[in-house]
């Protein structure tokens, strides 16, 4: 859990990552308005303008339930406006008339014709679904015998579009739009790059990548960027799809999100039959496996080189590179195509293996999983991409431990051909311990030498000669003191020692401790 706090404090929780994605945020507000404004029906939204939504009047008017009467009050109200356009009464240059619900006649009339169009299809669905399963068995008539494969695809097209009917009229703009919104997977790709590029790029340039392998952790630090990545991901996609349906649906109609999908007109031939919330769960991942799959890039690029800029600059290239690639191969092998839910959303494909149909959509999960299992393999198994498995040089892990120097335990840790050679190296650096342990000791003073006490039992009485190592840790701490805006002080000596005292006064009995006064501890 601590590797996992570092690793998502180290990549994503920065002030850079969030300056970003704030401002990206506002660019992507702004391109849903576009994309609200200019691609979608504006004659019924809600909030793009007044002017272009005079036809949510009739459209609030038959939305809901498929009734006869609601088809019956359309086709009288459109009797009635070709009658009034065709007597003397209608003036082509009228003005706007409140009684219209588009304020104009002619206006009307267009709108009540698409309204009509729009309801029928709704209520015709099932005779096309019928019209399409009689195709399937005529196909399945002919194939039987001849084709196996073309005998189970038709048998899976009566299986998936038999039953099917549509129980309102709505408007589902909202979702056409979002459907085919990409801008979004734009930003979150823009995102993963930014806060992954440099991720294994700083470690190789700081030598950490070398620590971390010759503690035999390289394995489980990769696993965990990668858990941290996902999660990143997964906040994003959910983020910004929460973002995109709410301010579509505050242009559009966003209530019928529980009805069928092929009530999108659109996608009529869907092979889904699920809702369009359960279509959009669908969605996101299909997201999440091409984000994934992106993150892995973006990781792999990262552990190649040294240089954060530099591998920034290599992630936006292979970016854009896998973008113009995935336009002219084929989509199953285009893990990219997943971030589009309309291209494998909206019509029937399926692929033929061994003999049976599957549909497109599920192999193209399948592969974009399989590549994404494919790039880690490469990071866990082969050398030089970022996990290198420990060679077998002749060298025996040993540790040791003692306590004593500087009031704690220590232990060391090295790797050696034989037992004697590591403890010779352990002798010494015990040896070095308990020397700069009592240089650096300010509360007892040894044998001749001055330490830290014998330079604070003279302080403003007269000149202390101490040797080098004292003179450069006075040096590194003032530095640091600095660098750390007094976070690092060897002024607080005085405090410390109030609290040694204590603690030294009261350890023999401990029930009867006190604390400092507050007092003391301030002067």
């Amino acid at each position: 859990m601590k590797l996992f706090k570092y690793e998502l404090k180290k990549n994503v929780l920065r002030l850079s990552v969030f300056i970003l994605l704030l401002a990206l945020i506002g660019v992507n507000l702004f391109k849903q308005h576009e994309t609200a404004r200019f691609l979608g029906d504006s004659r019924i939204a809600i909030g793009v303008e007044d002017k272009s939504s005079l036809g949510r009047k009739m459209y609030e008017e038959y939305k809901g339930e498929l009734t006869l009467q609601k088809f019956e009050a359309l086709g009288e109200y459109r009797d009635y406006l070709q009658d009034y356009i065709s007597s003397d009464e209608y003036k082509p240059t009228e003005e706007a008339n409140d009684r219209f619900s588009t304020g104009y006649a002619m206006g009307d009339l267009n709108y009540s014709e698409e309204t009509a169009d729009k309801m029928r299809y709704a209520y015709l669905y099932p005779n096309q679904m019928i019209e399409l399963k009689q195709r399937a068995d005529e196909n399945i008539e002919f194939y039987t015998g001849r084709s196996d494969f073309e005998v189970r695809k038709n048998e899976l097209v009566k299986q998936l579009y038999t039953g099917r009917r549509i129980s309102a009229y709505g408007n589902y703009e909202a979702f056409r739009l979002y459907f085919d919104y990409e801008f979004s997977s734009l930003v979150i790709i823009v995102m993963i790059i930014f806060a992954f590029a440099a991720s294994l790029s700083d470690e190789k340039a700081t030598g950490t990548d070398r620590i971390i392998r010759s503690c035999r952790r390289a394995k489980s630090v990769f696993l965990t960027k990668q858990a941290v990545m996902l999660l990143f991901i997964t906040v994003l996609i959910v983020l910004f799809a929460v973002m995109d349906i709410v301010r579509f649906s505050s242009f559009y109609d966003g209530s019928f999100i529980n009805q069928p999908l092929y009530a999108i007109e659109e996608y009529r031939y869907t092979p889904l039959n699920v809702t369009v919330f359960g279509a959009v769960m669908l969605s996101l991942l299909g997201k999440l496996l091409a984000l994934v799959f992106i993150g892995e890039i973006v990781l792999l690029i990262s552990s190649f080189t040294k240089n954060a800029g530099f591998s920034i600059t290599l992630c936006f290239a292979a970016g854009g590179a896998m973008i113009i690639i995935s336009e002219h191969i084929n989509p199953l092998f285009s893990p990219l195509s997943l971030l589009n839910a309309e291209s494998w959303m909206k019509d029937f494909n399926c692929v033929n293996i061994f003999g049976y149909p599957v549909l497109s959509f599920i192999v193209q999960f399948v592969i974009t999983a399989a590549l994404i299992a494919l790039l880690t393999a490469v990071f866990l198994l082969l050398p030089g991409c970022g996990v290198q498995k420990t060679p077998d040089t002749g060298y025996t892990k040993y540790s040791a431990q003692f306590y004593g120097t500087f009031d704690t335990v220590v232990q060391i840790v090295g790797y050696c051909k034989t037992e004697e050679e590591f403890s010779r190296y352990a002798g010494q650096i015990k040896s070095r311990m308990e020397e700069l342990s009592q240089l650096y000791d300010i509360y007892y003073e040894y044998s001749d030498e001055s330490n830290l006490k014998t330079i604070n039992d003279n302080a403003g009485i007269q000149p202390v000669p101490v040797r080098e190592e004292i003179l450069d840790l006075i040096e590194f701490c003032q530095e640091w003191y600095g660098k750390t805006d007094g976070k690092v002080n060897i002024a607080l000596g005085p405090v410390l020692s109030i609290w040694h005292n204590y603690m030294e006064r009261y350890s023999a009995d401990p029930t009867d401790a006190k604390l400092p006064k507050i007092e003391s501890l301030m002067e």
